[in-house]
């Protein structure tokens, strides 16, 4: 939704906070990043929530310190060359990490749903 409301109201949101010409002229720079950022940390954190509801925080665990790395790497190479676009270059990225570092091991969170249901199923059989 907060990436729609910017897309339609892009020139008017801004406004809301400020009108000074510097920050307006910077926030219309960053603008591309705050409407793609939302999208993909939206379903970063939402993979994470999965696997934190269901338990399954080893996997979690790797993939923070990976996607740390990833953040570091890309936030060390990208902000000098780049600036504040380097930036939100590496913080998209970390959550495209997320995404990409937990997905092969979301094998392990169906088992775990599976095996839950199944444990659900019966107690409630017995409970009849």
């Amino acid at each position: 939704m907060l990436t729609i409301v910017l897309a339609l109201f892009q020139a008017q949101w801004v406004y809301l906070f400020t009108n000074l010409d510097s920050i307006v002229n910077l926030y219309q720079q960053m603008t591309p990043w705050l409407l793609v950022f939302p999208l993909v940390a939206g379903f970063g954190l939402t993979v994470y929530g999965i696997f934190t509801g269901t338990g399954t925080t080893r996997p979690v665990r790797d993939s923070s310190i990976a996607t740390l790395m990833v953040f570091i790497a890309v936030q060390a190479l990208s902000v000098d060359l780049w600036g504040n676009h380097g930036l939100w270059l590496a913080f998209t990225l970390f959550y495209c990490g997320r995404i990409g570092f937990l997905y092969p091991f979301i094998v392990q969170v169906k088992e775990k749903c599976i095996e839950f249901r199944a444990a659900s199923q019966s107690s409630t059989e017995e409970m009849a």
